[in-house]
């Protein structure tokens, strides 16, 4: 339990992947962010967020990823933002 790191990330293409599957291959021309996540005994969050530089979509800020829960009983409650690759077009 507790703060289970931190990662981060660059990523270019000449030639950025106009058809979307499930690869790590980049999907914009230029790319940098950073993940860090925490656990608790009842709360657990992560944080997502990369800065696209000539970004198809007009989005150069995003926070795909990024969520919080929190466990109720047997119940486990959450909020995110999850990864929209299916839109990037």
């Amino acid at each position: 339990m507790g703060f289970a790191g931190t990662e981060g990330w660059l990523a270019a293409s000449s030639e950025p992947r106009v058809m979307r599957n499930f690869e790590n291959t980049p999907r914009e021309k230029g790319e940098i962010g950073a993940r860090m996540a925490w656990m608790g005994q009842r709360f657990a969050a992560k944080v997502e967020t990369r800065a696209i530089s000539n970004p198809s979509d007009q989005g150069s800020l995003r926070f795909d990823g990024s969520c919080v829960g929190m466990a109720v009983g047997n119940w486990i409650l959450s909020l995110g933002y999850p990864e929209q690759w299916w839109n990037r077009l």
